[in-house]
């Protein structure tokens, strides 16, 4: 006997397995007790309307939750530590108290940038080049802040310079 196409999962089989040879004595008489149960389990599970595909959408859409959860936790326990430094500038100890927010913050996962990185103490270029959706490099080859037209510029000079060649281009 073949199993049925849309099996729900091994685990859950081998649990319900393991729980009745655990309580039946009469599983010695059956020849292969084991594949013999697995396969009814499973036509009954089926039959019941239990479905491999629903149950592992239903796991990997709580898995996701479970992960996006987890990450909103992260993005939030940052802004707000980011908030808590500004109130520190502004109402508390001031700038080098809320460095210390910034720091601790940076510090406990290892992300104060290195001396020897690149754009180590340009915070701008740093931003540019280090964040998670970072626009394509200048033609310089500095990071860049602003994107017209796929191209990535890191100053308005370099952005009008190029718009003013494009026109040159457009008007010969």
């Amino acid at each position: 006997m073949s199993a049925p196409e849309k099996a729900p999962p091994v685990e859950l089989v081998d649990a319900a397995v393991n729980a009745w040879f655990a309580e039946t004595p009469r599983a010695a008489l059956i020849p292969d007790p084991h594949e013999h149960f697995r396969e009814r389990m499973r036509a009954a599970l089926i039959a019941a309307g239990w479905t491999a595909t629903a149950a592992a959408a239903a796991r990997d859409a709580a898995r996701q939750q479970r992960l996006i959860d987890e990450l909103s936790k992260i993005v939030h326990n940052m802004v707000v530590a980011d908030q808590a430094a500004w109130i520190e500038w502004r109402h508390g100890k001031g700038a080098e108290a809320a460095m210390q927010w910034i720091g601790n913050g940076l510090l406990g996962p290892g992300h104060i940038p290195a001396e020897n990185e690149p754009y180590c103490t340009e915070a701008q270029a740093w931003y540019d080049a280090n964040r998670a959706d970072a626009f394509p490099a200048c033609q310089c080859g500095r990071p860049s802040n602003i994107l017209h037209m796929g191209k990535g510029f890191c100053s308005t000079e370099h952005y009008e310079a190029a718009i003013a060649a494009a026109q040159g281009e457009g008007d010969a």
